[in-house]
Parts: structure tokens; C-alpha cells; sequence
């Protein structure tokens, strides 16, 4: 986790908090995930999910890595969409370079979704397979599209929605932050109203829960309780991944923009497997 605690970041054009929380799960030995969470003056936020690649050295020394980055060129004020884009690509630049100077980390890399929220306006960049929800009026959208193997092969058509959940390539990733020299970044800008909730998670959490699943478990409350139905429903169906989440929503009216670094203990964690 990135950042410290901060309130009182301007006006009150709403009311607006961010929250993250991390497991490691009840199977891996470690915890790859990174999250960032950070206030922008005079109003916004900034959050970011960041699963390190397993099966390769060096996964959560990436995704570490890329949140470090993140937080040196974007904290502060609110970044173009643009500004989001070039970030994510001295990431992957960053990675790369690290990679061919230590041999032994060839191959390393993360996902990154990154999220930037100012009044009136939701703006994203993604690689990978983490994801971005929003939950307006009660209807949850998916914001990001998976790079996998399996979702290119749905959005294809070739597969179907139920297919691609089970498929034995959907973990493969066909983009990613690191491995290569270059990388494509999905960019996305929509209106944020201030109602709306935001989840940014690993697919610790997504590739367990169903879309559908995610929207019911979102009714149960909200903040720190809702993250805790979250990273519990994860770790109730085999927690076999690390578990992430960063949630947006808004607070109390006329409580300006504020971030809350308090975290309710998680629920305990077993031996692995």
C-alpha cells in the first residue's frame, strides 16, 4: 500500500473516499498484489491495482515497482488521460530495462489499472487482466477489458461469457507491463456522478466472483465493511490467488474530498495448501 492519510483537499464539490485492502490467500506463499491510493488537490483521486505475474521471477517486485513509478509522476494534482497513457508506458519501460540489466528477471511483469476520479469525470488506463467496476443506480458496468487469451478469443465470438471463465488459457496474458518493449494501454474517459462507486481489483477477487456475484456482494454495505465481504467471499471460494481491492465511493455530503487509511483487521489468514 502506497500513501498516508489525508483529509480536507478542497471544496466540497462531494463527498468522496478511497479504501484498499490486500490478502494474500490461502494458497500462494506470496502476496504479489500492490495497490496505490492517493488524494489529488484540489479534489480527486488516484488508485491503482498492480498483480505481479506469477510463474516468473520478480512478479512483486514489478508490480511494486510500477506503483512506485505511478506515485512519482502522478501524485499531486489531477493528469491528462494522456498523462495516465505515457505513465503507464514508463512503466513498462522502466520493467523492461530492469529485466535485460538482471537476466534473471527476464520475462517479469504486471498488470496495471489505474484509475484517476475528479469531479465529473472517471478517467482510466489499463493493461492486463485486473479490473475496473462502476455501480450507478444499481447496475454494475465492467470499465476494462481483460488481455487474455480467453476474453480475446469471447470478444472474437469463437467462445462464449461462460466459456472464457473456465477456459485453460484465461490466465495467459497476451498484454502486460514488463516483458516487452513496447505495450498498448486501454484508455477510457466517462462521466462520474456522484452516486457512482468504483472497484479496482486483481483477478484474485474478479475470477472468483462472477459479475453478477461482484454486484450482489457491492449491496452489503459500503467502505471498509464492503471490502471486507469482498476479500471474505474470496478467500470462502479457495482464495487460491491474492485477493486485492481499491473502492471509490461517496461519503457523507459536505465532507469534502478525504482518504481514510484505516483498515479493519482481515479476516485470518490459513496456512497455505
Amino acid at each position: 500500500m502506497k500513501g498516508g492519510p489525508h483529509s480536507g483537499l478542497g471544496g466540497n464539490v462531494m463527498a468522496v473516499k478511497a479504501y484498499g485492502r490486500t490478502h494474500r490467500g490461502l494458497v500462494r506463499h506470496e502476496n504479489q498484489d500492490h495497490f496505490l491510493v492517493l488524494p489529488l488537490k484540489p479534489a480527486g483521486w488516484l488508485v491503482a491495482v498492480a498483480d505481479g505475474m506469477g510463474g516468473y521471477p520478480g512478479g512483486g517486485g514489478a508490480s511494486s515497482r510500477a506503483l512506485e513509478i505511478v506515485a512519482d509522476r502522478l501524485s499531486g494534482r489531477p493528469h491528462s488521460v494522456v498523462e495516465l497513457e505515457q505513465t503507464v508506458k514508463a512503466c513498462n519501460q522502466d520493467l523492461f530495462e530492469w529485466a535485460q540489466r538482471e537476466r534473471r528477471l527476464m520475462g517479469m511483469g504486471t498488470t496495471l489499472t489505474l484509475a484517476q476520479i475528479v469531479p465529473g469525470q472517471l478517467q482510466l488506463a489499463h493493461v492486463g487482466d485486473s479490473r475496473a467496476y462502476r455501480l450507478r443506480a444499481g447496475i454494475v458496468d465492467r470499465l476494462t477489458q481483460d488481455h487474455s487469451v480467453a476474453a480475446e478469443l469471447q470478444q472474437a465470438g469463437q467462445i462464449s461469457v461462460a466459456e472464457a471463465a473456465q477456459h485453460p488459457q484465461r490466465h495467459v496474458l497476451t498484454r502486460v507491463v514488463g516483458p516487452w518493449l513496447q505495450v498498448r494501454v486501454d484508455l477510457l474517459a466517462v462521466p462520474w456522478h456522484a452516486a457512482d462507486r468504483l472497484l479496482v481489483c486483481s483477478d484474485g477477487l474478479s475470477g472468483l466472483l462472477s459479475d453478477e456475484e461482484l454486484g450482489a456482494v457491492w449491496q452489503l454495505g459500503h467502505g471498509e465493511t464492503l471490502l471486507d465481504h469482498l476479500v471474505t467471499s474470496a478467500l470462502e471460494r479457495g482464495g487460491n490467488d491474492n485477493v486485492t481491492a481499491v473502492l471509490v465511493e461517496e461519503d457523507e455530503p459536505g465532507r469534502g474530498w478525504e482518504w481514510t487509511d484505516r483498515q479493519p483487521a482481515a479476516p485470518p489468514e490459513r496456512a497455505p495448501a
